[in-house]
């Protein structure tokens, strides 16, 4: 009994068979024995509610002889579930989900590119050999953008990549860009096709009519109209047909014509050659002749007035009219006759005092006068010639010739007098024969 630790239990004894039970069977003193005791509290672990001493008890420490991992432990981004709630992720990412944080994940994004090669290891759509796309973005792991030769950037700062820009050079130019018109296709759809006014309008004061049979034009006589002969080719107004230097949606008002563009110089032809909406008022031929204002035309109110009607007759030299437009009137046109007024008479009594005939002879004021009869019917009663006679049909003679006009022709008493008589006769005949030339 002097060493026996329990003198009256015979399980207890020196040298006796130790169990894991919380008595000392053996009487050495200790519970711990060949038994392991984590936490080195001398209880050992087989009896100790807490093998390693972490305070979470055995029944819910995940780990009960690490003192490192228990419940609420904080949680390290490794393989180990240090806070015993099931996961190794908790507070850490995990890109592709599979259970392994990324920290520890060998490829984040799940793509089969090792996050070691993978030049984007958190986006799955990229990684070597992934195919380029035009996003700015070195999709394959190439070490830049490559979709198109200038790289994928954005040159003119439109927004838009160089490789869905069909020109990066044009901040105006981009997918969905307000159409402009500048003979350019502004919002990349395949044609410069800006539109400014509702389909089928003229640009007139009228917005909306057209009111002719060929579509896209109008050919009608009220100002501001268009004047062209054929519509523009579809989706295409922003082209300039005549190379005038306008474009139809530019307010060309004819783009088939070089004549027409605005601010072009207005021509006499009828038309709104500048485009201003308005056809200038000498353009036009109010009296049917043929000829505007702007022809010449100095009374466009008479179709018998203009630079191509005739001044010449008797009627148009004697109208008091400006007939030919040429600034003369009447006599004073060089076109009416001058000096004579070739009627059937043959006389002239214009201020020259001479008829111009062959004969020399005159009519006017002075009261001479040589016709068929040869005799002198004025004032004065003689003839005034060299021999300073008179035949008048009283038969006497002031200066003593002693003739006499017979109905066989001329008679005298005298060579002289006979030949008075046939000069007179002769000056007649060639009268009347200038008579009969002017009435032909």
């Amino acid at each position: 009994d002097t060493t026996d630790c329990e003198p009256l239990d015979a399980s207890i004894y020196t040298g006796a068979m130790e169990s894991c039970d919380g008595i000392d069977s053996d009487c050495d003193g200790s519970l711990v024995d060949e038994f392991v005791d984590t936490d080195g509290d001398l209880d050992p672990d087989c009896t100790d509610p807490d093998d390693d001493g972490d305070g979470d008890p055995d029944t819910t420490d995940c780990a009960v002889v690490d003192a490192s991992i228990y419940t609420g432990a904080t949680e390290s981004c490794d393989s180990v579930d240090s806070d015993c709630d099931g996961s190794l992720v908790d507070e850490f990412v995990d890109t592709d989900g599979d259970g392994t944080p990324d920290c520890i994940d060998p490829d984040s994004d799940d793509d089969g590119d090792p996050d070691t090669t993978d030049c984007e290891p958190l986006d799955a759509s990229i990684y070597t050999g992934a195919v380029e796309l035009c996003d700015g973005i070195d999709n394959d792991c190439s070490g830049s953008p490559d979709f198109d030769a200038a790289g994928e950037v954005d040159i003119d700062a439109d927004g838009l990549l160089s490789c869905e820009d069909c020109d990066d050079s044009n901040a105006t130019v981009y997918s969905g860009a307000p159409e402009l018109c500048d003979g350019l296709d502004n919002d990349c759809n395949g044609l410069a096709d800006y539109v400014d006014s509702p389909a089928g309008d003229d640009d007139d004061s009228a917005a909306g009519d057209d009111d002719d049979s060929a579509a896209g034009d109008d050919d009608d006589s009220a100002a501001g109209d268009d004047d062209d002969s054929a519509a523009s080719p579809a989706g295409a107004t922003e082209v300039d047909a005549d190379g005038d230097g306008y474009l139809e949606c530019d307010d060309d008002c004819d783009d088939f014509d070089v004549d027409f563009a605005p601010g072009a110089p207005e021509l006499c032809d009828g038309f709104d050659n500048d485009c201003d909406g308005v056809v200038p008022v000498d353009e036009d031929d109010a009296d049917a002749d043929g000829m505007m204002e702007c022809d010449g035309d100095c009374d466009d109110s008479d179709p018998v007035v203009s630079p191509d009607a005739s001044e010449s007759s008797v009627a148009e030299c004697s109208d008091g009219i400006d007939n030919d437009c040429d600034g003369d009137i009447d006599e004073q046109d060089g076109d009416c006759p001058q000096g004579d007024d070739d009627d059937a008479t043959g006389d002239d009594d214009d201020a020259t005092g001479d008829d111009d005939d062959a004969t020399g002879d005159d009519d006017d004021a002075t009261g001479d006068d040589d016709d068929a009869s040869g005799d002198d019917d004025d004032a004065t009663g003689d003839d005034d010639d060299a021999s300073g006679d008179d035949d008048d049909s009283a038969g006497n003679s002031t200066g003593g010739c002693d003739c006499a006009i017979t109905e066989g022709g001329p008679q005298s008493g005298s060579a002289a007098g006979g030949g008075l008589l046939t000069m007179l006769f002769g000056i007649a005949l060639l009268r009347r024969r200038r008579g009969e030339r002017r009435a032909s």
